[in-house]
């Protein structure tokens, strides 16, 4: 009797260890980042949006239901209506961290299609892939990451190699409607495999993007739990896609942190993700251990024309304006280059099919053509990856901003003004490892103190401003553009407590030199603005034009011109002609601080004067 009292007792002890067992572990860091879990006042919740995610009812808001249900499925031989596989195939991670975590043996089950598809990938290590600023896109101006599948265990690997992107299925959606839809989470984000060729012709070749691989610190038994866990979210479910936040760079450090429980990559971002900076949040904790620089296609073709000499280049022009024949033309520099240039505008222009395919052809004449010479060209890739590698997007300044700015104005004496913005550069800051003469900026928050008035105001809320200065040349007739959209303290004129919605659009040209130190600009400008303190009907339109030159004679030091002129040639908008316009230089002192000094200049309708300001402005990011 007491022998059947003892084992009734231990029966019951064994069943409540086991219970406080699995209560402990459904709270634990590995279960929680596996099925993606975020804590909030009301809960767990789990991030995943698909319901047929979950295998239990209440798996959505309970990591112990969800974590008995699959300890249950996995021990049974049922394949639940929604999966495609047994629970063990479909979710292969889970698997895993029980049987290594909680000792547990299910029987086995030949996950054949799982096996296939980690087998046909042959991950030897995993790089996160930075794909640099497309200033020729407002979607693509903050960058983009993704992460590839190295089959080299020590280096970079091959193109044909996969990689993983998390991307928004916007079907087809576009203007307001993408921008409302991304920000609130319209728009389902999907993970998907891809051979990583088929990135490079995206953004290296189509968009002229360059690719920055960051080869990451992970052991094989990372490596393993990161591709069952692929597995499991690529095949079961999505996420709810935000812009800023829930984004393709953050849903990757999600994974990446299911594998290193040590890694706290996504804890803290404020307000949203920036591309750059959760690469910055691998390096912070010492997950990159090697940087592979792949040049965009247009880069090398850049390269490629300037190291022809003024006859050469002369030579190339005749062949790309069709002034001179293909077979005529024996120098393999300017065949290499001409090659280079049809290759860049075939993936830039795009066409119908047809096009495409004289596109190909003509190429293919060329290196034809070029085959029959023979010999070597003083070309070299590698001294192009040399070159560029230094301007690592990892040492450029951050993404947010503090700035601080002494002032005086004629009319309004002394002033300091506080700027807050969330990104991410303006025309002043520091380029090094952004696009040359960009601009990005929003939004943006400026308040100023009136020393003499001893009041503090609101002076100007930017939602966004964006100014892509890329050059026009002979070989790539690129425009350039910017758009502004704000609340402000109008300076044309004395406007009390008055504050003018404000919107602008830019579009010309940009002009570089060969070092590209100097760049010069002409743009047209359209401005619309509507407050209380314009005279007549309280809004007006105005065309204008903006002329600019930026000077960078040096690494740590910039000079910046930049005018810009109104006038409305409609009586209704009868106005004087409008000016505003600054000039000054920047010293870049480090990474994250920079000194400004600028001069301006306003013109005020009112009483036709110009209202010169001067600032001292310190900038830090962070």
């Amino acid at each position: 009797m007491k022998i059947l009292f003892t084992c009734f007792l231990l029966s019951i002890a064994n069943i409540f260890a086991e219970k406080i067992s699995l209560e402990d572990y459904a709270n634990s860091k590995q279960w929680l980042r596996v099925v993606h879990y975020e804590k909030g006042l009301f809960g767990y919740k789990g991030r995943p949006d698909r319901p047929e995610y979950y295998l239990s009812p209440e798996g959505k808001r309970s990591p112990l239901s969800e974590l008995k249900a699959t300890i249950d499925a996995f021990n049974g031989d049922a394949i639940p209506k929604h999966l495609k596989w047994h629970p063990q195939c479909a979710y292969p991670a889970r698997k895993l961290i029980l049987e290594r975590d909680l000792g547990i043996k299910f029987p086995k089950k030949n996950c054949k299609d799982f096996k296939w598809w980690k087998g046909r990938i042959n991950a030897q290590s995993i790089s996160l892939v930075f794909s640099s600023y497309f200033a020729g896109n407002p979607a693509s101006m903050f960058g983009h990451t993704l992460i590839k599948f190295n089959t080299s265990k020590d280096g970079p690997g091959k193109l044909r190699d996969f990689s993983l992107n998390f991307a928004a299925d916007t079907q087809g959606s576009g203007g307001i409607l993408y921008m409302i839809k991304g920000t609130f989470g319209g728009f389902p984000g999907f993970f998907s495999t891809d051979p990583y060729y088929v990135r490079v012709n995206e953004y290296s070749q189509g968009e002229s993007r360059d690719l920055w691989e960051y080869r990451l610190d992970l052991s094989e038994e990372n490596l393993d739990l990161i591709m069952a866990h692929v597995w499991e979210l690529k095949t079961n479910t999505f996420f709810d896609y935000f812009f800023f936040d829930e984004n393709c760079s953050y849903m990757l450090l999600k994974i990446l942190e299911v594998a290193r429980l040590d890694w706290d990559l996504t804890h803290g971002f404020f307000f949203y993700a920036m591309p750059i900076d959760t690469v910055r949040r691998l390096k912070d904790v010492n997950g990159i251990k090697e940087m592979n620089f792949r040049p965009s296609f247009r880069k090398l073709m850049e390269e490629r024309v300037v190291l022809l000499n003024r006859d050469q280049k002369a030579e190339l022009q005749s062949l790309v304006s069709g002034d001179r024949d293909l077979k005529s033309v024996e120098d393999r520099e300017v065949l290499e280059a001409y090659s280079s240039y049809l290759q860049y505008k075939r993936y830039e222009d795009g066409g119908t099919r047809e096009q495409v395919k004289e596109m190909k052809a003509n190429i293919n004449k060329v290196l034809v053509h070029r085959a029959k010479l023979g010999g070597k060209t003083s070309f070299n890739k590698e001294s192009v990856v040399e070159k560029y590698k230094k301007y690592d997007p990892l040492e450029s300044h951050d993404a947010f901003t503090m700035e601080l700015s002494n002032s005086y104005q004629e009319n309004i004496k002394g002033m300091t003004d506080f700027k807050f913005r969330f990104a991410l550069a303006d025309l002043y800051n520091n380029d090094f490892g952004y696009p040359e003469f960009f601009e990005l900026q929003g939004p943006n928050f400026s308040f100023r103190y009136l020393h003499e008035l001893e009041r503090l105001v609101l002076q100007e809320v930017e939602i966004v401003s964006m100014l892509s200065l890329t050059p026009f040349t002979w070989a790539i007739k690129d425009t350039a553009w910017g758009v502004n959209l704000k609340v402000e303290r109008p300076n044309d004129y004395d406007s009390g407590t008055s504050i003018n919605a404000v919107t602008q659009g830019f579009y010309g040209l940009s002009f570089v030199n060969s070092s590209k130190t100097w760049n010069a600009y002409v743009l047209g400008m359209m401005a619309g603005e509507v407050g209380a303190s314009i005279k007549g009907k309280g809004y007006r339109i105005l065309p204008g034009l903006r002329l600019g030159t930026i000077y960078e004679p040096f690494d740590w030091l910039r000079w910046v011109f930049d005018v810009r002129g109104k006038y409305s040639v409609l009586e209704t908008f009868s106005e004087d002609f409008i000016v505003e316009g600054n000039t000054g230089f920047a010293f870049y002192l480090a990474r994250n601080f920079e000194i400004h000094l600028k001069q301006n200049i306003y013109s005020q309708s009112q009483t036709g004067k110009y209202i010169g300001k001067s600032d001292l402005n310190f900038v830090y990011f962070f």
